[in-house]
Order: structure tokens, then C-alpha cells, then sequence
């Protein structure tokens, strides 16, 4: 685990990545400027998940595996790894491995045709910069399918000739059936304009929980480390240039159970748990 994270060298020195342009900024920045006690807990899904990715790559046949890119996008530049883009460019590949609740969260949202906006970004971020970095063609000119996995470990289905669950207690609570331990996802063609104009994590029954674009993120990335080259103390540049993007996002959980930097960026705020 600590490998690799010490040989991770593409995210690093304040390089703009896909992912790191759908998340929050000051964590990708206190993670790559400030020393980190490394949480297993909140690091173990992250090295599982990039295992079984080595893993797949290892039995993928006709495909551009982890496929580098670097392009100007959104006025800066921006980078990113592609878990997998077919030989011929008819489509991108990506794969999601989850734990078996956010799985579930997952399946829920697929089954009732909720869209996957930060995923669709994300892969078409990756499709732009193909075209610009990779192919040298118009936007517009290369749509290939993009398809993402959402896979995880789950509890087995029931079997042939099981009884379906039934209620249980005095409000007849129903246990869920588990999901499935991996489905394919298709998702749409966005454009750049439409990409900029997305607030990754805002959620669909209460718009503004995450008020900031995709646009505003890369400025915000852009202003810090302009202030710091400046001189400007490390501190004041994150308060006043790259403001808690991801506090309000699933009753802040975001920040309290996720965050790899969360220590840090209290320490920054001035806030005691």
C-alpha cells in the first residue's frame, strides 16, 4: 500500500487530473503538498481497488491499457490514466470496485435510470483528451461508447427455488435482495461546455448541496498555486482561494468518513473534533 502510493508519480506536484477535477480540491492539495499519517481504513479501498484493476489488465486482450493522457481542457492543462480504450477507438473502458453498500447504492440508482454524471465526466474528459492529445481530431469526431463496471464483493443471490424475502418486524421491513457483484453501465456524450458546467456530487433531490462547477475547481486549483508561487503563506492561500468543496456532500460524510486529508484541513480551519 505504501508503495504504491510512493511510486505514484502522475499524481503528484499539483498535477490536474479527470478525477481530481470531480472531487475535492484542497484534499488533492493537502495530499500532495503536506506530509500524511496514512489511514488503512480509509486507504484499503483504494489498493484493493487498484489490485483488482492490475488484475483485469493482466487477461485484457486488443486494448490500450492505462492509456496516459495530457491536453488543454477547460483552459488548462489536464491529465489522466485510462483504464482501457480499444485498439480500434470505438470505445473507453472504465471499472469502479466498490464495498458492497455503495454497490447497492449503486445498482438502486442504474435500476431507476438515475445517470452516473461523474462518471459520464470522467470518461469523457478522457475522450476529449484522446482526441486533442491522441488523434489531433475535432471534438465532435470522436464519440466512441464508454462504458464503465461497477463490481464489488457481495453476499450470493438467492438460488434456484429460494423463497423471495418477506416482512419482518412491526413496520414489515423487507431485507434487500444484494446487488449484483458486477453490471455495465453505458453513458452519454457530454461536451466540454457541459463538463464545465457540472457540480460533481450535487445531489439530484437537492440541487446546490455541492455548489461549485466543474470550471470553478479548475480556478480554484489555478489561484492557489498562482498565490503560493507568489509568496503567499500555504494556509492563507487554501482559505482564501479553495473553499470546502466537499463539506455538504452526503451529510458531509464526504469529509468525515473519506477524506484521506481530513486531520489536515481541520487543522487548517481551526476545528477540534
Amino acid at each position: 500500500m505504501l508503495e504504491r502510493q510512493q511510486d505514484d508519480e502522475f499524481h503528484a506536484d499539483g498535477r490536474i487530473t479527470a478525477t481530481r477535477l470531480l472531487g475535492c480540491p484542497r484534499q488533492t492539495i493537502l495530499l500532495d503538498t503536506r506530509p500524511v499519517f496514512l489511514d488503512l481504513r480509509r486507504a484499503y479501498s483504494a489498493y484493493v481497488g487498484s489490485e483488482r484493476h492490475d488484475a483485469i489488465r493482466r487477461r485484457t486482450r486488443g486494448a490500450f491499457d492505462e492509456l496516459k493522457l495530457d491536453a488543454e481542457l477547460f483552459g488548462t492543462r489536464v491529465a489522466g490514466i485510462c483504464d482501457k480504450v480499444r485498439h480500434d477507438m470505438t470505445e473507453i473502458v472504465d471499472w469502479k470496485f466498490h464495498g458492497s453498500v455503495a454497490q447497492q447504492m449503486k445498482w438502486k440508482r442504474h435500476r431507476a435510470g438515475q445517470p452516473d454524471r461523474e462518471l459520464a465526466a470522467q470518461l469523457n474528459i478522457y475522450r476529449l483528451l484522446i482526441a486533442r492529445s491522441v488523434l489531433q481530431v475535432p471534438d465532435d469526431d470522436f464519440r466512441p461508447k464508454l462504458t464503465a463496471w461497477h463490481m464489488a464483493m457481495v453476499s450470493a443471490g438467492r438460488g434456484p427455488g429460494e423463497p423471495a424475502p418477506v416482512p419482518k418486524g412491526p413496520r414489515g421491513w423487507v431485507p434487500e435482495e444484494p446487488p449484483p457483484p458486477a453490471f455495465e453501465v453505458k453513458l452519454p456524450i457530454m461536451s466540454e461546455r457541459e463538463i464545465a458546467a457540472m457540480r460533481p456530487f450535487d445531489e439530484d433531490d437537492s440541487p446546490g448541496t455541492q455548489p461549485y462547477t466543474v470550471a470553478q475547481i479548475v480556478k480554484m486549483y489555478e489561484a492557489y498555486y498562482e498565490a503560493v508561487a507568489a509568496g503567499s503563506e500555504p494556509d492563507a492561500a487554501l482559505k482564501a482561494h479553495v473553499p470546502l468543496v466537499g463539506r455538504g456532500v452526503w451529510g458531509g460524510k464526504l469529509c468525515t468518513r473519506y477524506c484521506a486529508a481530513l486531520e489536515i484541513c481541520d487543522a487548517v480551519e481551526g476545528i477540534r473534533r
